[in-house]
Formats: structure tokens, sequence, C-alpha cells
């Protein structure tokens, strides 16, 4: 037996040891207990075991305002935590690369959904902020560009923030129910 199965062996016997024969329990518990001793687990290895965390790449390096601002609302809509991971390594060819990365971190399956939903929208915003510069007159600055752009996509966030609140308070016809309900 692995550590992962010895674990959601004893959260099994945990969850008996609450039951109302006081002879089911107490053997339940000893259960759980000889298990933890056999593979050197402890109590925070099981309460933690439920804790996952899902990495998902950034648009870019630097931390622009509105993907901040998106990958925020997407922690909070499932419940994550979340920190941005910055990293630099050497490529092949020698030249310093570096890269970012968005970290959710939960219970159970949340991280997962919130990477999902964050990989989503980010390529979704990232792309109508592209399209939204593309349409801006050639006589405009690339800096002017960039900053409308950035402008739009921080508005594109509000709005996404906007459906997100009617979602979790059940207006417009949309069901007022958890995100991973």
């Amino acid at each position: 037996m692995n550590r992962d199965d010895a674990l959601k062996k004893i959260k099994k016997c945990l969850a008996l040891s609450r039951s109302a024969s006081e002879h089911e329990a107490a053997a339940a518990l000893r259960q759980a207990q000889a298990l933890m001793r056999e593979h050197g687990l402890r109590e925070q290895d099981v309460s933690l075991a439920d804790v996952n965390e899902v990495m998902v790449k950034a648009t870019t390096t630097a931390a622009n305002a509105w993907e901040l601002r998106l990958v925020g609302m997407i922690a909070e809509a499932f419940g994550c935590e979340t920190f941005g991971q910055l990293e630099g390594r050497y490529n092949d060819a020698g030249n310093f690369v570096r890269s970012r990365h968005w970290v959710f971190v939960g219970m159970h399956a949340a991280p997962t959904v919130a990477g999902y939903a964050c990989e989503v929208l980010l390529r979704q915003c990232a792309k109508a902020r592209l399209a939204h510069i593309a349409k801006q007159p050639k006589n405009c600055k690339p800096i002017t560009k960039t900053a409308r752009g950035d402008a739009f996509a921080m508005g594109w966030v509000q709005g996404a923030e906007l459906l997100v609140d009617r979602f979790h308070r059940g207006v417009g016809g949309i069901p007022a129910q958890g995100l991973l309900t």
C-alpha cells in the first residue's frame, strides 16, 4: 500500500470513528492510528491531504493589472488562494529566459477547475485585447496602443466580474449555485 492509498484508508477510518456505535468508532480509530504509525504519517499529513495546487502559465512575465485582477477574481470565485511564481533559467542557446506562473491552492478539485478557468479566460482576454490594439489608428505610438489595450482588458475583466457576481447572486436567469456544484 502506497502513501496515497494509506491516506485514503485513514480518512475513511476517521470518518467511521465518528459513528454512533462506540465499538465501531473505537475500532476505526485504532485502525487509523495503526495505519498512521505504519506509514509514518501525522495528523497534519492527513488533514492536508485534500489540499492541491495547480500552476497556470501567465500571458507575460510582467504582472499586468488586468491579469492580476482576473486571477484574483477567479481565485475568489472558486475559493482558492493564489500567488505568482516568477522563475528564470538558461535555455539551450544560453539565453536567460524568465517565465511567470499563477498558482492556485485549495481543497479537492477547486484549484484544478480554477486553473482551467484561468487558462481559458486569460486566453480569451488576451485575444480580445490584441484585436482591440489592432483596431487602433496606425499613427498611434506603440505605448499608446498598449495603454489602450490594457484599459480595454481591464474593462473586459470588470465585465467578467459582473457576470460572476450575477452568477453568485442568482440574478438574470442564472441559477444561484456555487461554481463547483
